[in-house]
């Protein structure tokens, strides 16, 4: 299993010097597609 770098709502995760903001996310059955800056 991975660490989950990537933000779950509107406030930013940093890893290291790398930070991470999450700007749409879409839902489907199977899947979920989301955009990062």
């Amino acid at each position: 299993k991975c660490d989950q770098y990537w933000p779950v709502n509107s406030t930013p995760v940093t890893h290291g010097h790398i930070t991470t903001h999450l700007l749409a996310e879409e839902s489907e059955d199977e899947w979920t597609r989301r955009e990062f800056q």
